[in-house]
C-alpha cells in the first residue's frame, strides 16, 4: 500500500530538511513524498532539490495558499492513502505504522488521526524520536465529530491521512482563498460521510509558531467561512438529528470563543455581538454565561492574564512529555 505524503512549502526554508528527514526517516517505507511550493519567497525549494530520494518530488506553483497548494498534492497523489504535513513540523519515526495499522484493524474506515504534541517555535530544535507509551493505547472509531471535539478530541492536518478515492470525490478538498478553519472544514465534512479512527498517541510534533500574534489570529469581521458551511449543513435537515444538534453546539462554542478572543483584546463591543450572535442555543453553555458576566464585569487585562495562565498550563500538560525539548519560558 502506497502513500502519498504531501507537503506544502512557503517560506519555510530553515525547517523542510527536518521535516523531511523525518518523512524519510519513517519505519514503513512505501511512500512517495509531494512537496508543493506555494511561490516562496526563500530558499525552500532549493533545499528540497538538495535532497536525493527517488520518492521525492517537487511541484511549482504562484503563490495561491495552503489550501490550493494542498489541493494540488491532492490531485498530483498516487498513493492509496494521503497524508498530509506541513512544512515545519516532524513525524514520529513509528506515524505511518501507525497509522496504516489503524487501517487494517478498520478496513471501512476512510480517515486515520493520531495525536499530537505541540512546541514554541525553535529554529535551533529538531526532536529526536521521542519515547511513546509502554502500554497499548486504544483506538476509537468517531461517528460524531463534532461531539467528541467538544470533549477535547483533536488532531490537525499533519496528524491525519485520508483514502484518496475519498479526497479525489471531494476535490477542491480543502476551501481555496480562505485564511481560518480551511482544514477544519474538511475534517467534518468527512465526518459527516462516515466515521473516522482516532488514536491518542502523540506520534506527530507541531511548530507553534511564535510569530502568530492574538490580533493576527483572532481579529475576524465575521464568523469562519467554515462555521457558516457547518451551521447552514446543520441547519439543512440533511444531517442525523443528533449530528446535527452536536454541530449546532459545536458553532456555538466557536462563537463563545471568539467573545473571549475580542474581550482578551479589549473589544467588549465585538465580543458582546458573539455572544448575542450565538442565539437561544446559547443559554444551556455554561461558557456562555461566564462569557457574559467576564464581558460585562471584567477588565480585560484580567481576562488576558487568566487566559494566558490557562494556556500555558494546557501547553505544559501537552509538551512535557516529549523528552529532549527545550525548556519553555
Amino acid at each position: 500500500m502506497l502513500f502519498t505524503v504531501v507537503i506544502p512549502l512557503y517560506n519555510k526554508a530553515p525547517y523542510i530538511a527536518s521535516t523531511l528527514h523525518s518523512v524519510f526517516a519513517q519505519s514503513f517505507e512505501d511512500f512517495e513524498v509531494l512537496v508543493v511550493d506555494d511561490g516562496s519567497k526563500d530558499d525552500g525549494a532549493a533545499v528540497v532539490e538538495q535532497i536525493q530520494d527517488s520518492r521525492l518530488r517537487l511541484i511549482r506553483q504562484a503563490n495561491a495558499g495552503v489550501a490550493c497548494a494542498r489541493n494540488r498534492g491532492i490531485a498530483e497523489a498516487r498513493g492509496e492513502w494521503i497524508a498530509f504535513l506541513d512544512g515545519d513540523d516532524w513525524w514520529h519515526p513509528e506515524y505511518l505504522a501507525t497509522q496504516r495499522q489503524s487501517m487494517s484493524l478498520f478496513p471501512a474506515v476512510d480517515v486515520v488521526s493520531t495525536g499530537f504534541v505541540s512546541r514554541k517555535d525553535s529554529k535551533d530544535w529538531t526532536p529526536e524520536p521521542w519515547l511513546l507509551p509502554s502500554q497499548d493505547v486504544p483506538r476509537t472509531l468517531v461517528h460524531d465529530l463534532p461531539a467528541q471535539w467538544l470533549r477535547k478530541l483533536s488532531f490537525f492536518t499533519g496528524s491525519v491521512a485520508v483514502r484518496a478515492s475519498r479526497l479525489h470525490a471531494m476535490q477542491p478538498c480543502f476551501p481555496e482563498g480562505e485564511t481560518n478553519g480551511e482544514d477544519m472544514d474538511l475534517w467534518f465534512r468527512l465526518g459527516e460521510g462516515g466515521a473516522i479512527v482516532t488514536l491518542p498517541l502523540p506520534l506527530v510534533a507541531y511548530r507553534d509558531a511564535a510569530s502568530e500574534s492574538l490580533s493576527a489570529l483572532h481579529n475576524y469581521k465575521g464568523m469562519p467561512p467554515y462555521l457558516t458551511r457547518m451551521q447552514n449543513r446543520a441547519l439543512s435537515g440533511n444531517l442525523d438529528a443528533g449530528l446535527a444538534r452536536s454541530a449546532m453546539a459545536f458553532v456555538v462554542q466557536e462563537q463563545v470563543s471568539m467573545a473571549r478572543r475580542a474581550l482578551m483584546a479589549g473589544r467588549r463591543g465585538p465580543a458582546m455581538k458573539w455572544l448575542w450572535s450565538a442565539g437561544k442555543r446559547s443559554l444551556s453553555n455554561k461558557r456562555w454565561w461566564v462569557t457574559l458576566g467576564m464581558t460585562l464585569f471584567v477588565p480585560a487585562k484580567a481576562v488576558a492574564a487568566w487566559r494566558l495562565y490557562c494556556k500555558r498550563r494546557a501547553y505544559r500538560q501537552i509538551t512535557d512529555s516529549l523528552p529532549g525539548a527545550p525548556a519553555q519560558d
